[in-house]
């Protein structure tokens, strides 16, 4: 074969293991690594918690998770949890019928406890899974955190129109940022011409309340669900705005005629007060991929004494570099080529060409091949609806000395069933996690100390309900192994 998902590299073929991969299923795992310090263990779970979204954390080791209290046997009012990671206990911090299906929240926290405040974005009516909300009852909704922990008073920072699915929520400085994926204008993207949709709109509101306002109106979002933000290496702060469906069409689990693999945009915050940003930019994740070819099937010249190997576009292969020369006696005694090639989420091909030539360097042969990229053999990034808290030197504790060169951010898919650990530039996000017994992760959050997440599950329990995970990180070593580029 001459193209596979690498088992190298973050990317794995289903029933593979990459470095550093569960699959929660036997196969070839426990012969590359031992994975079973790794397995999700869960927290809580079951009825109450019967629908779970997101998770942020709050002063003392508290965080907060929204619950839309709703699935296909119940129908309550929606929640918000407060999960005490000191005694892993989780109580009830809100409930009201005000809440009609809050999806995604965020912790402010004030220049003084007394000023903290949870934000949480309502839905509103959502007739039907993964289509527009009506509009009726989306809102930005504001809770005071009281001095005992409890829940204050809730202000609706806005409701309705021109919020129609609002999501991911953030806050910057003293504004609120808003993503809803179904308040734009009716649009079609490439590749669907027949396939109309409502494009996604990132709003700004004042913290106090107010008539939200377009941010980078030119844009037109797929599915736009997360808005989080990160601060980079440099201390630098940045809005994430994630697009469930803006990367190259999904052609293995499409949900939707538009659906594609998610696509992450990052904007440099360049002022918080007033509130100032830079355009997003795209970030361009990879995948690795696996040329290998059996030496007998490369059909080398008698006269050949190397072959060179030569990608087109952006791939690269593991050394940045796009070209490759290996000499005949080597390939011999390695049985043929085996090289990782990382090739941009969103190109649905590699184009490779394969050149021989003779100990003067004359040219002998040549001969150009196109490999097609097969998503229902890759483990990427379908879902990834938020970028958990990124954490700066968040693994120096645990008797390891030295800290992480680099910032690492957390996101689970919920159609991969997987939990995904990546800096949050270009690079090739790595798989903590895929399969049993995450079923539908959706948040995802670092524990204070950097050395384990917690990821909440919408139907992770055998009746469906939620389920809270979570789940170790890797050593510095393993990180540093597994993000080389990012200065490992």
């Amino acid at each position: 074969m001459f193209g596979e998902p690498s088992s190298a590299g973050a990317f794995a073929a289903p029933g593979v293991s990459s470095y550093f991969v569960s699959l929660g299923t036997p196969g070839t795992i426990s012969e590359a690594r031992n994975v079973s310090p790794f397995t999700p263990k869960r927290i809580a779970g079951g009825h109450p918690m019967i629908q779970t979204k997101g998770i942020y954390p709050g002063r003392n080791n508290q965080y907060y998770i929204t619950d839309t209290g709703k699935d296909g046997s119940h129908k309550e009012p929606g929640k918000v949890w407060r999960f005490d990671a000191n005694d892993k206990s989780v109580t009830l911090f809100y409930e009201s019928d005000r809440l009609i299906n809050p999806k995604w929240l965020f912790y402010y926290t004030g220049s003084s406890p007394d000023e903290d405040r949870v934000i949480v974005s309502d839905y509103g009516e959502e007739p039907v899974p993964r289509q527009p909300g009506t509009g009726v009852g989306a809102k930005v909704m504001s809770i005071p955190v009281l001095a005992d922990g409890k829940a204050g008073d809730p202000k609706i920072l806005h409701e309705g129109a021109p919020l129609r699915s609002p999501e991911g929520v953030t806050v910057i400085g003293k504004t609120v940022i808003l993503a809803d994926w179904a308040a734009g204008d009716l649009v079609k993207r490439e590749g669907k011409p027949d396939a109309e949709y409502l494009s996604g709109v990132v709003f700004s509101l004042p913290l106090e309340g107010g008539t939200p306002v377009p941010l980078f109106p030119e844009k037109k979002w797929v599915t736009l669900i997360g808005a989080c933000q990160f601060f980079d290496e440099k201390g630098d702060l940045y809005l994430r705005l994630i697009d469930i469906d803006g990367g190259r069409l999904d052609t293995a689990f499409p949900a939707l005629p538009q659906s594609g693999v998610a696509a992450f945009w990052t904007a440099k915050v360049l002022s918080q007060e007033p509130l100032s940003l830079a355009e997003p930019q795209k970030v361009t994740f990879t995948e690795d991929f696996l040329l290998k070819v059996a030496f007998a099937d490369l059909n080398l010249d008698s006269q050949s004494t190397t072959l060179t190997v030569q990608l087109a576009g952006a791939a690269r292969f593991e050394d940045g570099t796009d070209s490759q020369t290996l000499s005949t006696e080597y390939l011999r005694a390695a049985g043929g080529l085996s090289l990782v090639v990382k090739s941009p989420l969103d190109d649905v091909r590699i184009d490779v060409k394969l050149v021989q030539r003779d100990r003067t360097g004359a040219e002998l042969r040549s001969g150009d091949h196109v490999i097609e990229k097969d998503l229902a053999r890759s483990v990427v990034p379908f879902d990834n609806k938020h970028g958990g808290a990124s954490r700066m030197q968040a693994f120096s504790s645990g008797g390891e000395t030295g800290a992480l060169p680099f910032v690492l951010t957390g996101s689970a898919d919920g159609t991969g069933r997987s939990v995904f650990l990546f800096p949050p530039g270009q690079t090739t996000p790595a798989v903590l996690w895929q399969g049993d017994p995450l079923v539908s992760p959706m948040g995802v959050q670092f524990a204070a100390d950097g050395l384990s997440l917690y990821v909440t599950d919408q139907s992770a329990e055998p009746d469906g309900t939620s389920a809270l995970f979570e789940i170790l990180l890797p050593s510095q070593a393993d990180l540093r192994a597994m993000f080389p580029a990012q200065g490992g």
